[in-house]
């Protein structure tokens, strides 16, 4: 008994079935996040990010020396750089014969104190301006040997505002990107208090209604990319177990071939279920091609797919193509035809892709530079190795058709190769890519050594 449940475990069929379980789960566990644990967390999170400024600030204000500089204009330019680097702005004002309080030092050029607070005692509040919403405290402080009456401000930004969102422009909060598709300001008292240091409620948030674009926590995204791998090994575990019981290679690779097909399909028609959209990856204005390759991450796992499938198909079909022994004749040569064709567009298909995601994204790829590249570099090198490890053994399988056909006609393959590539070349004149093309015609000559 423990025999057989250990072999449906480690099964291939235990593996989907662990698939399913960790799909499940994040459902649930993303269900119950939504609900109850996401708007807390944020809470927790904004609320000592502004207390966290609060003491900062405190610890300013307690800092006469510092002031005094300030006040007089005698500050040090890196005395003047730490407060400018702060995450919050601060403003000195004092009392003068021209206004109750004039402005005499500043570390931002983007907002200033509203003066509606000015007559305020020393307080904290919560304030919207135009470009964001605040939260303003206001001290007073004295200096030896200066009547003056003197006031300062910090206002701790805690989300910005803009008029039209866009899908680069986002009502960000100052603590975290993303936050703002989890919570929103909300304009009445809510069981989601932002209180100050002091206890204060200074405003409220709530959960936000669900938008267009999904967002999955951390815990949810893991447990899926787990059903993912559970249920790639199961794929390649089945198509393996159909080439071997029905010793019948073509079937074997038909089947990984089909899954991974459904599997892409699915992610594009129901993007909700791994909502790769929330990640930077998968934003088109890092790279963005066409329907199918139209962000970074989708070129990722296509070019990873297309990959598996051919290394699986290249080890698979042995060292002869058995299908052409049930042709002759016309059919014989018509897959050889069609085989030739299909290698000279997918040689052209590479091609371009390579180019688009040189020239049509914002990757570096400069190499002698080692500074400008970043983390999309790298995965752009990911995706070059892949397209080539799968253009290399796509070749070799295909060849596996060609050469049976025109075996003793070699130079009829040079021939195709070279009028088909031509032919395209022609239509496509007036293309500035046409330079870029002619060396791609006739590396595929040189790739395999005619």
């Amino acid at each position: 008994m423990r025999k057989d449940f250990q072999h449906i475990l480690f099964s291939r069929y235990g593996l989907l079935a662990l698939a399913a379980v960790a799909f499940v789960l994040s459902f649930v566990f993303n269900s119950y996040y939504n609900r109850f644990s996401s708007v807390n967390l944020e809470k927790r999170a904004l609320t000592n990010f502004i207390q966290n400024q609060e003491s900062d600030f405190d610890l300013l204000a307690k800092d006469t020396g510092l002031l005094r500089k300030f006040v007089q204009g005698k500050e040090t330019l890196d005395e003047f750089k730490t407060v400018q680097s702060k995450r919050y702005s601060v403003f000195i004002l004092a009392e003068s014969f021209f206004a109750p309080q004039q402005l005499i030092f500043w570390n931002t050029q983007n907002i200033v104190p509203p003066s509606s607070s000015y007559d305020f005692p020393d307080s904290e509040f919560f304030k919207i301006k135009d470009n964001a919403y605040y939260v303003i405290i206001k001290r007073h402080f004295a200096l030896n040997g200066m009547s003056n009456r003197l006031w300062i401000y910090a206002m701790i930004p805690v989300q910005s505002k803009y008029y039209i969102e866009s899908e680069f422009l986002n009502d960000e909060f100052s603590y975290s990107k993303t936050a703002h598709k989890r919570i929103v300001i909300s304009a009445n008292p809510t069981r989601f208090p932002i209180r100050s240091s002091l206890g204060k409620a200074l405003f409220y948030i709530d959960r936000k209604p669900a938008s267009s674009t999904p967002s999955n926590d951390t815990i949810t995204v893991i447990l899926r990319l787990l059903a993912l791998c559970f249920f790639f090994v199961f794929a390649h575990s089945l198509a393996e177990s159909v080439t071997r019981k029905r010793k019948s290679p073509w079937r074997g690779v038909a089947t990984l071939i089909i899954i991974l097909i459904i599997f892409r399909v699915s992610v594009r028609v129901f993007p909700g279920i791994f909502a790769f959209k929330q990640f930077e990856l998968f934003h088109a204005d890092i790279y963005a091609s066409n329907f199918i390759n139209n962000s970074l991450g989708d070129l990722l796992i296509n070019s990873l797919l297309f990959s598996w499938i051919t290394v699986f198909a290249w080890s698979k079909l042995g060292n002869y193509i058995d299908i052409l022994k049930k042709f002759r004749g016309p059919g014989k040569w018509l897959i050889g035809i069609v085989s030739l064709l299909i290698l000279i567009v997918s040689t052209f298909l590479l091609a371009n892709t390579i180019k688009s995601l040189v020239a049509d994204s914002n990757i570096s790829f400069d190499v002698t530079d080692f500074f400008s590249l970043t983390k999309y570099s790298v995965v752009g090198f990911i995706v070059l190795a892949s397209l080539s490890l799968g253009y290399y053994y796509f070749t070799q399988l295909m060849f596996r058709f060609i050469l049976p056909v025109f075996e003793e006609r070699k130079p009829w393959i040079y021939f195709g190769i070279a009028f088909t590539g031509l032919v395209y070349l022609t239509f496509r004149a007036s293309d500035p890519s046409i330079q870029f093309y002619l060396p791609v015609l006739y590396g595929s000559f040189a790739t395999h050594g005619w």
